[in-house]
C-alpha cells in the first residue's frame, strides 16, 4: 500500500492551519481530525462531528452525578503500584483474553477491557476516562454547532478559539489527576485520532502515562486520515509490509513510533480451517462506505457479483460498513433471493470468517483479516482504490473462471493463504512501558 499523498496533505495542513494550532493547541486537540477531513471532502464535516445525543446526556449525568461521589471515595483507596486500562480491544476478543491473562499474571490492576469495565460495574473508574473527558454541555452545544453550520465561524474568531483553548486545558488537567489518583501508568486504545483520546493523550503525558494504540483495521487510506500524525507513544499495525509502507513515508521520529509485534487476531492453520464442502458453497461480501466508492457502476457490479455467485448455488452474505448503518438504515438496492441475506449489525465477523469459503470485497480490511483465517480473498479489480495485503485482485469479468474454473483457487486455498505469515502479537512488548524500543 502505498501512502505518498500523506505528506502534501499534511504539509497542505500545516501551511494552512499552522499558525492557529500553534497559537491554540488545545482547541486542536477537538479540531485537527475535522479540519483533515475537510481539506480532504468538506461534505464529511458534519458526519465526522455528528453528535450522539443519548450518549451525551448519558455522560453528563455521570459526569454531574456519580463521579464527584466515586472519585471521593477513591481518593481513599490504596494506590496501584501500576495499573492499565484498556479501551475498545474487546473488538479483538482474541486479543483482548490474552491481554486480560497476561496482564493479570503480571500482578497488572486493569481497568475496562471495552465497552464495559471489569469486575466493576457502573460506578468502575475505568469509566472516568472513557465517560468524563469533554463530558459537559458547552461541549455537546459546541459540536452540535459545528455539525450544523460548520467550523468556519469558529477558526474566523480568536476570542472563541481561546475560551475552546482554556476550556479544553481544563479538561486536561481533571483526566491527568484522575490518571495520577489510580496509578494508571499504559493506556492500550484502538485509537488515538478523536477527540477524546487526544485529550486522554495529552493528560497521559503529563503523568509518565504511556498511550498505545492498536490499528483498528488493515490502513488503506493513502492520506492516513486517522492514523498520523500519530500522537499516540506506539502504533502496532496488522502487518510487517504495512509497517515498512508507513515507515517510508514517515520522518524518523514518527516512524520510530510504528511497530510490528504480530497479528491481533488468533493465527489459523488454513488446513484445519478448510471447510467440509457439503454441495453449498459459502461466501462473505464485504462493503466499503457507501460515499466511498469512486465508481458511478458500482451497485450494477456488485449485483453482477451476487448473480453470478447465486447462479452457481453460493450462499452470499452481505456484510455492510458500519458507517452505512447509521447513516444509511436501509440497505443498499442489491439483488436479494433465498441464496443472498444482508448481515445484521450484531453478527460477530469472526464467526462469519470461520463458516465461509471465500471472502469477496472492495478496499476492506475484512479480506487482510479473511488470510489470517486461511479463506481466500478477492479484491474486485473495478472497485479497488488501495492495494489489500492477503487478498488477490480479479476483474468481474475473470471472476467466473476464477472461483469455479476447473483449476478453482477454491480448492487450493491453503497453497494460496500460505505465502502470509502471521504470528501471534508479543504481548511483553505491546505492555511494555519503558522507554527503549520494542
Amino acid at each position: 500500500m502505498k501512502f505518498h499523498a500523506y505528506q502534501p496533505s499534511n504539509r497542505y495542513y500545516n501551511h494552512k492551519f499552522g499558525r492557529l494550532q500553534t497559537e491554540f493547541p488545545y482547541a486542536f486537540l477537538l479540531f485537527d481530525r475535522l479540519l483533515r477531513f475537510s481539506l480532504v471532502d468538506y461534505s464529511l464535516v458534519p458526519y465526522v462531528s455528528r453528535v450522539n445525543i443519548g450518549k451525551w446526556i448519558l455522560c453528563i449525568i455521570y459526569r454531574k452525578l456519580i463521579f464527584p461521589i466515586v472519585f471521593l471515595a477513591c481518593r481513599h483507596c490504596p494506590k496501584n503500584n501500576f495499573a492499565c486500562c484498556m479501551v475498545g480491544i474487546n473488538s479483538f476478543p482474541y486479543l483482548h483474553r490474552r491481554l486480560l491473562s497476561h496482564l493479570h499474571h503480571k500482578g497488572v490492576h486493569l481497568f475496562g477491557g471495552g465497552r464495559a469495565p471489569v469486575n466493576c460495574g457502573f460506578l468502575s473508574p475505568y469509566l472516568f476516562i472513557h465517560l468524563i473527558p469533554l463530558s459537559t454541555f458547552y461541549f455537546f452545544c459546541l459540536f452540535l454547532r459545528i455539525e450544523k453550520v460548520g467550523m468556519d465561524d469558529i477558526l474566523s474568531d480568536q476570542n472563541i478559539l481561546s475560551i475552546i483553548d482554556k476550556r479544553v486545558k481544563s479538561e486536561v488537567e481533571i483526566i491527568s489527576r484522575i490518571l495520577e489518583r489510580l496509578s494508571i501508568k499504559l493506556v492500550i486504545s484502538l485509537g488515538d485520532d478523536q477527540p477524546v483520546p487526544r485529550v486522554l493523550i495529552e493528560a497521559a503525558s503529563r503523568v509518565e502515562c504511556k498511550y498505545y494504540v492498536v490499528a483498528h483495521g488493515y490502513i488503506t487510506d493513502p492520506t492516513l486520515l486517522c492514523i498520523a500524525p500519530i500522537r499516540a507513544g506506539k502504533l502496532f499495525v496488522w502487518s510487517d509490509k504495512q509497517r515498512a509502507d508507513l515507515v517510508s513515508v514517515m520522518d524518523s521520529e514518527e516512524a520510530k513510533k510504528v511497530k510490528y509485534v504480530g497479528s491481533p487476531f488468533k493465527v489459523y492453520n488454513a488446513k484445519s480451517l478448510s471447510t467440509h464442502y457439503e454441495g453449498v458453497l459459502k461466501c462473505l461480501i464485504v462493503l466499503d462506505p457507501r460515499d466511498a466508492s469512486k465508481n458511478p457502476q458500482r451497485l450494477t457490479i456488485l449485483n453482477d457479483i451476487v448473480r453470478l455467485l447465486t447462479s452457481h448455488g453460493v450462499n452470499v452474505i452481505i456484510r455492510r460498513h458500519p458507517q452505512d448503518i447509521n447513516r444509511y438504515p436501509n440497505p443498499e438496492e442489491i439483488i436479494l433471493n433465498k441464496f443472498v441475506r444482508i448481515s445484521l449489525p450484531k453478527e460477530f465477523l469472526n464467526s462469519q470468517l470461520e463458516m465461509v469459503d471465500f471472502v469477496i470485497g472492495e478496499n476492506s480490511s475484512v479480506m487482510f483479516q479473511a488470510s489470517l483465517y486461511g479463506k481466500q480473498s478477492i479484491q474486485i479489480s473495478e472497485l479497488a482504490l488501495a492495494e489489500v495485503e492477503g487478498a488477490t485482485k480479479v476483474s468481474v469479468c475473470d471472476l467466473d473462471k476464477f472461483l469455479f474454473g476447473e483449476k478453482s483457487i477454491l480448492f487450493t486455498r491453503d497453497e494460496c493463504s500460505s505465502q502470509y505469515l502471521h504470528y501471534e502479537m508479543c504481548l511483553d512488548s505491546l505492555t511494555d512501558i519503558s522507554d527503549e524500543s520494542c
